[in-house]
């Protein structure tokens, strides 16, 4: 097989060709004379339009010479590109070989690296929840399916990604936490500040923003229970008793005072019913005093000192 792929002979008949400019010492000589009388004209006013038709015509001559190289790389291109074409038509048939080979091993590479991608996925699913983490969510890197990665360095590999990962979950639970916690200590609903926080989002803004919120909220109740009691007082101001009625600046009744009566009653009874007796009036906010001569020693001693205070 060695000597089948081998071509030998490959000769190139070439003889270099010696290219020389028959008459250049008379055209320098003519281009010298030609740049000297005119390389100091100056273009005005009075000779701009003789001066634009001297450029051109100094620009024709230049693209003339030019042309001439132009047209002899032309020809002496020609050899060239015939050798080439020939030698492309020798390479077509030896790459026109290569294309089925060249399919089936990139075909066995493919199939190779989606055996690996399976191995790679195995590992994954036995070692993500060691840390907390769901295979599903592991993203394979194409590196990890190369023939050359072995399964000891692809452990390792996965090992400090997913304690990596581990500790960042770790950390965005306890902030998550400290949020949490601040909100409950400020009396803040704390819904709204755990949807907008992300593992990308600085905790200690977020907290000082909860603070400030609070802050604020606090100082907005206080002013409007000011704003409240303001408003209360100057509506009180206005209001005025008639016949037991509270009537407001507009004539509608707003209120009623409760109409007070005297009563003089005389009870008989036990320590405990005058204890019950003296816990319902002073309850209730009422008006009393004892004057009955006929509650004795102790009761009488015992109603004295309720009555009056």
């Amino acid at each position: 097989m060695e000597n089948e792929l081998q071509i030998s002979n490959i000769d190139i008949n070439y003889l270099p060709p010696k290219v020389t400019l028959e008459n250049k010492e008379e055209l320098l000589k003519m281009a010298k004379m030609i740049g000297f009388k005119y390389k100091s004209t100056i273009a005005t006013e009075e000779t701009k339009k003789s001066d634009k038709k001297l450029l051109a015509k100094l620009r024709t001559l230049d693209k003339q010479i030019d042309q001439k190289r132009i047209n002899f790389h032309k020809e002496y291109e020609k050899p060239y590109e015939t050798l080439k074409f020939d030698l492309d038509t020798v390479r077509n048939e030896i790459y026109q070989a290569t294309l089925p080979l060249s399919k089936s091993l990139d075909d066995l590479a493919a199939q190779q690296r989606e055996d690996k991608k399976g191995e790679v996925q195995k590992l994954i699913d036995e070692m993500a929840p060691n840390y907390d983490i769901d295979p599903a969510t592991v993203e394979i890197e194409k590196k990890w399916t190369n023939s050359s990665m072995g399964k000891l360095e692809l452990t390792r590999i996965l090992k400090d990604g997913f304690t990596a990962i581990q500790n960042k979950n770790k950390l965005f639970q306890a902030n998550k936490k400290l949020i949490e916690e601040r909100c409950k200590s400020l009396d803040v609903e704390s819904g709204g500040w755990l949807s907008q926080f992300d593992e990308d989002t600085d905790v200690e803004s977020v907290l000082t923003q909860i603070t400030n919120f609070a802050h604020e909220k606090e100082s907005k109740q206080v002013q409007e229970e000011k704003q409240a009691e303001a408003e209360k007082a100057v509506r009180d101001a206005n209001i005025k008793l008639s016949n037991n009625k509270l009537v407001d600046e507009n004539g509608e009744i707003v209120g009623e005072i409760a109409k007070e009566y005297e009563v003089t009653l005389s009870i008989k009874g036990t320590r405990d019913l005058f204890d019950k007796l003296f816990d319902f009036l002073q309850t209730n906010e009422a008006k009393f005093e004892t004057k009955n001569k006929q509650v004795i020693g102790e009761v009488k001693q015992y109603a004295n000192v309720r009555g009056n205070n």
